[in-house]
This record gives C-alpha cells, sequence and structure tokens, in this order.
C-alpha cells in the first residue's frame, strides 16, 4: 500500500488527472473533501499522518469477526509494506536529471512544455508540495511509530541518482547498507520503481548504469515493485514522449499516444528486456495489469485478452504477465486496487489453469488509500476491501481446477497469496533483525521504551503449504 501524502505530486501532475481551470492545492483539496469522501480526507494530509492511519485501519483485521477464513484473533498477523512515490522528477526533463519545480531568476517555476514556457508555483502552492526528502523523513518516523506494523520500500527513480546510483542501496536497502546508517535514514527491504512517471525500465536517453544496478538488486535478492497498470498516475508530459520518438507521425490521437506509452514504459514487455539479461531479479508487477483487462464495466472488450493467453500480442498484457511467471523463477504479480468484482472469477480462473506455478506468483496487496475513491470503498474501506478478496477466491469451488494445479481448496489460495508468496518475494525473516536494530536505535523509540513486534512472530510464519495451519 502506500502512506505518501497527495501533496508529494506537484501540481502540474496533479491538475493533469484533475484539468479544472485555475487548479492550484486548496482548490484540489477542496474538492477532494466534498466529492471523494475519506480519499480527499486523506490525500491532503502529511505521510506520517496518514501512516498512522495505515497502522491502525490495518489492525482492524487482526480481530474482524467477519475474516474467520484467516483463523482466529490470536493468530492473526499484518505487516504493512509501504511503496513510497518520487514524484519530484516526472517530466521529459527529467532525462536531464531536472526536478519538476524549478529555481529561475530567484522563483520557483515549472516548465510548460505545450505552452513554450515557463509558469510559476504560488508560494502556498510550493509550500503545500511534499518533496520526496521530507517523504522519506516522514516514513522513517512511521516505521518508528509502527511498532514492526510497517516497513518500507525505497523509491527509487534513476532520473534522481544519475551522479550517485549507488547510494540508496549504502544507506538505505537493509540487504546492503551499513548498520551505522541507520536509524538517520529509512530502512528499507525493497525498491519500488514507478516507470510510468516517464521512463523506461531499461531506458537508452537516461546515462544510467541499468544492468549493474539490476545486477545489484538481483545478487542481493532485493525486490523491486514496479506500478504494473495502464492507469493511476503518470507523468503529465505522457504525449510529449511518442511525438519526441515519432516527430514525423502527425495527427495521431492521444489515445493512441497513452496507449503507446503505456505499453512502452509500464507494461510486462517493456519489463521483459530487463529480465532476459537479469534472470533471476525479483520483480513485481503491481495490480495484475488493472481493470483494463479484467472488468467488464471498464472496459466490454475485457473477455478478447482471455481467448488465446499464449499469443504474446504486445497489447495483451495478461499473456505477457503470464509468460514472464512462467518463463522467470522470480516474476511476480499483485492484487493491490484489484477490486474483484464476481464477474472477474471466471478470467481469474483461466489465469491460474495456464500453468500451476501462478498461484505462486501472486501477491496479496491492497493500494490503500488509494481505492477509497470507488464507491462502496469511500468509507472505512480497508476491511471491505480485504473481505471482497477473501470472498471472491473462497468463493471458487473447482475441484478440477484445484487438482490441476496441486491445491486441496481455495483457503490453500489464500494461503499462497496472503503469506506464502509475499514471505518468499520480501524475505522477512532475514531482514528483521536488521530492522528491529535499526527501530531500537532510534530516540523516539527509545523514549517511549517500544518493541519490534514483528521480530516477535515473523519466525513462526510458515513458507510452505506442507507448514501451513490446517
Amino acid at each position: 500500500m502506500h502512506i505518501n501524502s497527495g501533496h508529494c505530486a506537484p501540481l502540474p501532475l496533479s491538475k493533469s488527472k484533475v484539468p479544472l481551470p485555475f487548479a492550484n492545492q486548496k482548490r484540489l483539496d477542496l474538492l477532494g473533501s466534498m466529492a471523494l469522501g475519506e480519499f480527499g480526507d486523506l490525500q491532503k494530509q502529511p505521510t506520517d499522518a496518514i501512516g498512522a492511519r495505515a497502522v491502525s485501519t490495518s489492525g482492524e483485521i487482526l480481530s474482524a469477526p467477519d475474516l474467520e477464513c484467516l483463523g482466529g484473533p490470536a493468530k492473526r498477523h499484518r505487516v504493512i509494506v509501504n511503496m513510497p512515490m518520487n514524484m519530484d522528477y516526472a517530466h521529459y526533463r527529467g532525462y536531464e536529471g531536472r526536478m519538476i519545480y524549478e529555481n529561475v531568476d530567484g522563483k520557483v517555476k515549472w516548465w510548460n512544455e505545450k505552452a513554450g514556457r515557463y509558469e510559476e508555483v504560488s508560494e502556498k502552492d510550493y509550500a503545500a508540495w511534499e518533496p520526496y526528502r521530507i517523504q522519506k523523513k516522514l516514513t522513517r518516523q512511521t516505521f518508528a511509530m509502527g511498532n514492526g506494523a510497517l516497513v518500507s520500500f525505497y523509491n527509487y527513480d534513476p532520473r534522481a541518482h544519475l551522479t550517485n546510483w549507488r547510494r540508496p542501496f549504502e544507506h538505505n536497502l537493509v540487504q546492503t547498507a551499513s548498520p551505522a546508517s541507520f536509524p538517520e535514514n529509512l530502512p528499507s527491504v525493497g525498491i519500488k520503481m514507478y516507470t510510468a512517471l516517464g521512463y523506461r525500465p531499461l531506458d537508452p536517453k537516461l546515462n544510467f548504469p541499468w544492468h549493474e544496478y539490476y545486477d545489484l538488486c538481483a545478487s542481493n535478492q532485493i525486490p523491486i515493485t514496479c506500478h504494473g497498470s495502464r492507469g493511476g498516475m503518470t507523468t503529465h508530459d505522457m504525449l510529449l514522449y511518442y511525438d519526441r520518438e515519432h516527430p514525423e507521425n502527425t495527427g495521431v490521437a492521444e489515445t493512441y499516444k497513452q496507449a503507446w506509452f503505456t505499453d512502452n514504459f509500464v507494461g510486462p514487455y517493456a519489463w521483459e528486456p530487463v529480465l532476459q539479461k537479469h534472470p533471476t531479479l525479483t520483480l513485481c508487477l503491481a495490480h495484475f495489469g488493472g481493470d483494463t483487462f479484467w472488468d467488464k464495466t471498464v472496459n466490454p472488450y475485457c473477455d478478447s485478452f482471455w481467448q488465446d493467453l499464449r499469443d504474446l500480442d504486445e497489447k495483451n498484457w495478461i499473456a505477457g504477465y503470464l509468460h514472464l511467471m512462467t518463463t522467470y523463477p522470480n516474476f511476480y504479480v499483485d492484487l493491490a486496487y484489484f477490486l474483484f468484482e464476481p464477474s472477474m472469477t471466471e478470467h481469474f480462473k483461466k489465469a491460474l489453469a495456464f500453468n500451476p506455478i501462478v498461484k505462486e506468483r501472486i501477491l496479496f496487496g491492497t493500494d490503500w488509500w488509494m481505492y477509497t475513491m470507488v464507491g462502496k470503498y469511500k468509507s472505512g474501506g480497508y476491511l471491505k476491501y480485504v473481505q471482497n478478496i477473501c470472498d471472491r477466491i473462497l468463493a471458487i469451488n473447482d475441484d478440477e481446477l484445484f487438482k490441476s494445479i496441486g491445491v486441496k481448496d481455495a483457503h490453500e489460495l489464500l494461503a499462497y497469496f496472503m503469506t506464502i508468496n509475499p514471505m518468499r518475494f520480501l524475505q522477512l525473516k532475514k531482514h528483521a533483525g536488521k530492522l528491529a536494530d535499526a527501530f531500537n536505535k532510534d530516540e523516539s523509540v527509545i523514549g517511549r521504551g517500544a518493541k519490534f513486534e514483528l521480530a516477535d512472530w515473523i519466525n513462526e510464519v510458515p513458507e510452505t503449504i506442507a507448514d501451513f495451519p490446517k
């Protein structure tokens, strides 16, 4: 899930999603509060406040009576895996290592490519912005206050590290950083990338040592999670990427340019060249493709993607994801923002039936607080989301399917998605000691006499179906 503030997005990104005339941060916050329920109330808060809410809200599942499928309350545990967002460089000029907000003649401005000029940022809008350096600080505070309920990834945007690409490995990633780096720096158990903000997974336009970077991640079992749907946040310069690469193609529809961008920057086929060179890399592409490929109410033609799951058409991300799962040993998808309407069940069964390995490559996720924009999740949505995922999976009652993929029943599917697969992906048992040490050195922890509770239970968590409580 995310805990970052909505104010982490520079205003040009927010305005591209809510294209209102004369929009500023205050008006966007007001609109959100009026129209978007819990989402609107949360997005305007700072990261540490949202993090505190995440810890308390997710704790509801530990005793919720409607989740008996997870076992009795005494047997339940949870850990929030936070996916930070660095949106500071999310424009075409990011290729030059330039942030969206620049100091130009003593004033904060951003470059409006369409208008061909700089636009001034008001003092109030700039003051409301929460850059990634502040987000990291507030996330580190949330890690300390969460008592082991929250661990974090590090958002690695290569455009922010063109001159110091190893620094997060030396100071933030628990797999490679010196223990002396903590607690001053955010202890991180993996890397979050977000290529939809304007760079390819192996972007030749960036002067960046891609293969050294991925080699370091693969050799140290540092998991990478990247956005993996056509929706979500994107660079406000999305159309510019096609125009710069194909200047001869005039008159191309904006929808085509958008699809071209997501196919080439976000989708599974954009990532296969990385995995071909680094086949043991631990990688998750989030959202299992997103609603475009699953939900008829979003895309009436989504059934067409399920007709031939071996047809590796670049437009068919589902076929691409299944291909990567069955080709590379550490490739995963997750169920974050996977709203799982009942009509999606047949597609889900087809995905599982494709190959027995698929059940071992799906990670449970929520994408809280993002889905609180949606209907029934606008209020108290965390518990409802978890309940919906459990209900939809447990509703699968297909003995022939279960036999073909090697599970006894749908409860074992939940065990894979919610426990076994995440444990393999995250390697939390291996890192619990370092995380506890970083936690215990934090001054706020020392002052409270708090305990890193994750370390008390993580070693008891089963990692195979054979070890799972029956």
